[in-house]
């Protein structure tokens, strides 16, 4: 998770916060109080990226709707 944020410029805390919103595939390693491993290859960091940078406006809210949303894992 840590690696993650490092690479999209963003707090480790936003990731999590996007994974109790259900906008990113992760589970928690070894039990509870683990290490969190998360799912993102190249178009999900893509859509990750693009989430981080999208502003918030109205203008923008049918993007953000779609950018909220992880892509199926195979």
């Amino acid at each position: 998770m840590h690696e993650l944020a490092r690479h999209l410029g963003v707090s480790p805390y936003t990731l999590h916060g996007w994974r109790t919103k259900g906008w990113l595939h992760a589970r928690q390693v070894g039990g509870r109080g683990g290490p969190w491993a998360v799912w993102a290859g190249g178009t999900e960091v893509d859509r990750l990226r693009a989430l981080k940078e999208c502003p918030r406006v109205w203008a923008n809210r049918d993007r953000l709707a779609a950018l909220r949303v992880p892509t199926v894992r195979a």
